[in-house]
């Protein structure tokens, strides 16, 4: 997306996933190489909170939405102006998927988004054909009645700038989709008129904005998102219609917006404001951890301080004195640098919170060790983090902490699987479940499941597709030599090193905005 995007000359686009920011820092670091500037946002999901029947136009959802196709709800569309907006919104899918307690079904509650919204840090469009506005209008238009739409997606509108303030709502006019999209633009954009004039508002407060809605990068990208589509709806590609995009979804320049909506060039200027307005560098964003709890008399750097000096002299002896060398020479040197450079670098209650949560599985019997980078530090040796001693075997603590490093260290500590969540609980105890998080890896495609799942797009049977794996190696080179029919050998180079999809994997989608 962002290669295709600087091909184009766009300026910025966004990156908006569905009740989620999991592709948040991948499409900084690619967008940040390619000199595209970063709007984030997210597509939320409503009519699964408490009173979602007064609160949104769609009912209460019960029925369980992994593996559903085309699952139900009302999508409301959010923009993050800044980095408060940015941490408002993460906050707000948190506790909707805690509230809910169930995958893939957050429960959003109106009244805190109208809150959050109306402190002028987000931006909500109308967005796609699940968003409110849209399907009010679609009816209307289907029955060729466009005064009826202009004045359902007006109603739709003013309770959106209603729900969430004025200057906080934009129109969203998505380009491409022939004489169909043009009625919606038409009713859109009456619909937006007419709510102006009713409350009192200029094309500022309650601006059109274009965009691409685009699923994909290039037009001949299409056949790929169609795979992933029909790999999350469980059908293969040739009964996936009803699942698939009818309009071209791919990312345009400016020039061909212009050509798409030349009744509106105003949405289009609108759309470059709002790329230059809401870019937001994710760097900026870096969280601080919460302060550690030490004892009176102590900050976290004295308190790491005097927490080595004790455990250190377990471990390195005590330190040298006129007749009493060292256990191990340099050993304490070494230790106060690191505790230098770990103070310099802000750092110390980070080691604190590693070193409790450790000394809890020591006192409870859980094996636990840190292990990697971590075991070049004397610190976390004398801490009781790791259990290699750095200094007598010359490991170098710069390839673990330096000031010339970008962002925090890395203790990765493995713990014995059957008592693992025992630790996990203890974690949420003692720092509350809003301050704690798992981290979960996204797998992708490596070649035996790519063949899998190429062949179950296109329609091979289970058998089949167990049969083709199996013939090949775990490299895509091996593909060369398989006897794999050749539309699954083409379709899996495809898929290579993708996310992997799955019937509960949700979609997102990219808008590109600016020039």
């Amino acid at each position: 997306m962002v290669e295709q995007a600087a091909r184009l000359g766009l300026g910025a686009i966004t990156l908006v996933d569905h009740d989620g920011l999991p592709g948040a820092v991948r499409f900084a670091k690619a967008a940040g190489e390619a000199g595209i500037a970063t709007v984030f946002g997210a597509e939320l999901t409503l009519g699964l909170e408490p009173g979602a029947q007064a609160a949104s136009t769609t009912p209460v959802i019960s029925a369980p939405r992994a593996g559903v196709p085309d699952p139900e709800g009302e999508h409301l569309l959010v923009l993050v102006r800044d980095t408060a907006g940015y941490r408002q919104l993460s906050a707000a899918i948190a506790r909707a998927h805690l509230d809910s307690g169930q995958k893939a079904a957050p429960r959003y509650r109106l009244a805190e988004l109208s809150r959050l919204a109306r402190d002028g840090h987000w931006l909500v469009l109308t967005g796609c054909r699940k968003g409110a506005v849209t399907r009010a209008a679609a009816p209307h238009l289907e029955l060729g009645d466009l005064e009826a739409a202009a004045h359902a997606a007006a109603e739709a509108i003013a309770r959106l700038v209603e729900l969430f303030g004025p200057g906080n709502v934009a129109v969203e006019l998505i380009a491409g989709g022939g004489g169909e999209a043009d009625e919606l633009h038409d009713a859109l954009a009456q619909g937006a008129r007419l709510v102006r004039e009713s409350h009192g508002l200029d094309e500022i407060s309650l601006p059109l904005v274009a965009s691409t809605n685009a699923h994909y990068a290039r037009p001949a990208d299409k056949r790929l998102a169609d795979t992933h589509a029909a790999l999350r709806a469980g059908v293969p590609l040739a009964q996936a219609d009803p699942y698939l995009s009818s309009r071209p979804a791919h990312l345009r320049s400016g020039e061909e917006m212009a050509q798409l909506l030349p009744r509106y060039p105003g949405a289009i200027a609108q759309a470059a404001r709002l790329g230059r307005d809401c870019a937001l560098d994710l760097r900026l964003l870096a969280p601080d951890l919460p302060p550690f709890p030490v004892p009176a008399g102590h900050d976290e750097a004295s308190w790491l301080v005097e927490l080595v000096e004790i455990e250190g002299r377990e471990r390195y002896g005590s330190r040298p004195a006129p007749g009493r060398p060292e256990r191990i020479p340099g050993a304490w040197a070494q230790i106060d640098h690191e505790l230098k450079v770990i103070t310099d670098l802000n750092f110390p209650g980070y080691f604190l919170i590693v070193h409790e949560i450790v000394d809890f599985c020591a006192e409870e019997g859980i094996l636990a060790q840190g292990r990697g980078s971590a075991a070049n530090s004397a610190v976390c040796y004398a801490l009781g983090i790791t259990a290699v001693e750095p200094v007598g075997h010359d490991l170098l603590f710069e390839r673990f902490l330096a000031p010339e490093r970008d962002g925090p260290p890395d203790i990765d500590i493995d713990i014995a699987s059957d008592r693992r969540e025992e630790v996990i609980q203890h974690v949420y105890d003692r720092y509350g479940r809003e301050n704690a998080a798992q981290v979960a890896n996204v797998i992708t495609y490596r070649a035996k499941l790519a063949v899998r799942d190429a062949a179950r797009a296109l329609g091979y049977d289970t058998g089949a597709q167990d049969a083709f794996s199996k013939r090949i190696e775990r490299s895509f080179s091996s593909l060369a030599d398989a006897d794999v029919p050749e539309d699954v050998v083409a379709l899996a180079h495809q898929l290579r090193d993708a996310p992997a999809t799955s019937a509960s994997t949700p979609a997102g989608w990219c808008c590109a905005i600016g020039r």
